[in-house]
């Protein structure tokens, strides 16, 4: 194991992509907003040569770091994390990440594994898949949160990850985020999995497929909920602005507004949608595409509404007090701090 100790230290992982490093401390990265004549932090790896060994966050933070390559692609802590590569218990604080496409404050792009990560600050990016953790996802995200504030001009905005082709699984967002096409409180498009997950941020989106989870998705969505508010112009959800695949057990409580094919749950539907419910109340809307179901608030916070939900292991509630809760949040308060 390779200590990481300094900036410096971090920086010279550029130097063995398939070492074994971990965090022996905070970092601070406040000096890297003057790097490289204000271009910052040089991202770790690159599409040819991912990074594929191991950085262990040990629990420790990266404060204040600066990566500032607006005309760049896969652009984070690290570009590309490879397949083999594994990132885990790190947290990037105040994190300032710009870039072209497919940027995310800890890896612009990523097939390997992400576990208990953590990142708060700005994302930004000129095209597409920018998300507030990961730019694209190929591989597995789990057990991580996003409170960034994200902003694409394009398509493929996410709280957590722009574009998600891999899994995701118990994660929470709870920036906002902005964008042109696709946009979500979670993901923009989603193409792999997503389970067990929540976000609360507010969701602004431009154009088409804006949703209080994920902008777009063309994959498996289950047990999980969305609750910040959503504005967009077409295809505008509380959870899912356009689905093209299954959604089960999941519920959305955001307001809602939008001008054309605007639904509580689905803004357009071409697909399953079961056990599914949004809130008319909250979110303004009495009517979603596919066969969710829209509840008073009074019947969102009835165990009874949610038939065929496992209130054993999944989900939790407090009967005529709160909307179900996902259990691998049940110790979080509503600060959206995540592993306490």
């Amino acid at each position: 194991m390779i200590e990481i100790a300094t900036l410096a230290d971090l920086q010279a992982i550029n130097t063995d992509l398939r070492g074994h490093y971990c965090l022996v401390a905070d970092i601070d990265a406040s000096e890297t907003k003057n790097w490289d004549g204000g271009k910052g932090f040089a991202p770790i790896g690159s599409v040819s040569e991912p990074f594929a060994g191991v950085l262990d966050g040990g629990g420790h933070a990266i404060r204040n770091l600066h990566i500032n390559r607006g005309w760049e692609d896969d652009v984070g802590l690290l570009r590309v994390l490879g397949r083999s590569g594994k990132v885990r218990n790190l947290t990037l604080v105040d994190a300032k990440v710009s870039g072209n496409k497919f940027v995310g404050s800890l890896s612009g792009a990523s097939r390997g594994s992400i576990s208990g990560c953590g990142t708060s600050g700005e994302v930004s990016g000129n095209e597409r898949s920018v998300g507030g953790l990961v730019g694209l996802n190929l591989g597995s995200i789990r057990e991580c949160r996003a409170s960034n504030e994200v902003s694409g001009a394009e398509k493929f905005v996410g709280g957590l990850a722009g574009s998600n082709s891999g899994s995701i699984t118990q994660c929470q967002a709870s920036g906002e985020v902005s964008g042109k096409h696709a946009v979500g409180g979670l993901v923009g498009c989603n193409d792999g999995s997503i389970t067990e997950c929540q976000a609360r941020g507010r969701v602004l989106g431009h154009d088409r497929f804006a949703g209080g989870l994920a902008g777009l998705s063309r994959g498996d969505i289950a047990d999980s909920q969305a609750s910040g508010e959503v504005l967009g112009n077409g295809h505008v959800g509380g959870l899912v602005g356009c689905n093209e695949d299954d959604i089960a057990r999941c519920h959305a409580s955001g307001k809602v507004t939008g001008n054309r094919l605007v639904g509580g749950l689905v803004g357009f539907d071409k697909a399953t949608v079961t056990d599914s419910y949004w809130d008319t109340e909250t979110t303004g809307q009495q009517d979603s595409r596919g066969n969710g179901e829209g509840r008073t608030s009074f019947e969102m916070k009835q165990r009874a509404t949610f038939v065929d939900w496992d209130f054993q292991s999944v989900w939790q509630i407090k009967e005529g007090e709160s909307y179900p809760r996902l259990r691998c949040f049940a110790d979080k308060d509503d600060s959206g701090v995540f592993g306490q």
